[in-house]
């Protein structure tokens, strides 16, 4: 296997954002507004969505479905456990008021995500040698893992 080159990339606007995108070949990314970039990827890319079990439900499977797309895509869902409040809701709970919208501060959680449960999906994502047509013989339940 080739060794693989990592980066960090903060979507902040619609020009950076997409280069970002086109230059990864696989975009790890928690569940929210900015797995939709996944789209400007390009073809036979993989997107892993890492999700909490409350937002599991809302995987973006519009990914996963799009017939004009090739894109590959995995959900990882990390136990509950492995998460910690983000920003907002430990400002909200320093000051003693309740979760912001409802269920809505699991999504702005931080992640502690550990190599051993992303490893085995991106050597799967690396078995698949960008073949569409071998990743669309995985069941779309086997797409998306429970970890943690």
């Amino acid at each position: 296997m080739r060794p693989a080159n990592c980066s960090t990339h903060i979507f902040t606007d619609v020009p950076s954002s997409i280069t970002a995108a086109q230059a990864a070949t696989i975009f790890v990314a928690i569940h929210g507004a900015n797995v939709p970039n996944a789209f400007f990827m390009r073809p036979t890319s993989a997107v892993i969505e890492v999700m909490h079990p409350g937002w599991a439900h809302r995987h973006n499977w519009m990914l996963e479905q799009d017939p004009t797309h090739e894109l590959i895509y995995f959900g990882l869902v990390v136990e509950a456990s492995n998460w910690t409040p983000g920003l907002y809701e430990q400002q909200q709970k320093d000051a003693g008021l309740p979760p912001y919208n409802g269920n809505g501060a699991v999504r702005d959680r931080n992640v502690h995500l550990r190599w051993e449960w992303l490893q085995p999906v991106m050597e799967r994502i690396a078995s698949l040698r960008g073949n569409m047509t071998l990743y669309r013989e995985i069941a779309p339940e086997n797409r998306v893992m429970n970890v943690g």
